[in-house]
């Protein structure tokens, strides 16, 4: 590197709670839950790279997002697997009272 950069690598799980919060952001602004078919292209357009399950221990996006976070999990669904937050948490509750709140104060 020049310039006086440097580079930071973040442990396994730094990394994985990095993107825990990267999905759980972007599923937020999604009503959050997302087609598991869908995930992947969402996360590219928002962050400009794709999801690789194995530099996050996984063995695909499924197991990823299963794993990751007790905030996220994979429910099953007519359309097929939905990614969605965890509903069953306090925080995951005060998270969407809050989000129904801002949705309420732009009209």
């Amino acid at each position: 590197m020049s310039n006086g950069e440097r580079r930071i690598l973040l442990s396994l799980q730094e990394r994985q709670s990095v993107l825990a919060d990267q999905l759980r952001h972007l599923l937020l602004r999604n009503n959050g839950s997302m087609a598991l078919e869908q995930l992947n292209t969402a996360y590219q357009h928002e962050h400009g790279i794709a999801l690789d399950a194995e530099k996050y221990g996984a063995t695909n996006i499924f197991d990823l997002v299963n794993n990751i976070s007790p905030w996220l999990q994979v429910i099953s669904t007519s359309s097929g697997p939905c990614v969605q937050i965890a509903r069953n948490t306090l925080k995951s509750r005060v998270l969407f009272i809050l989000m129904e709140q801002s949705e309420v104060a732009k009209f």
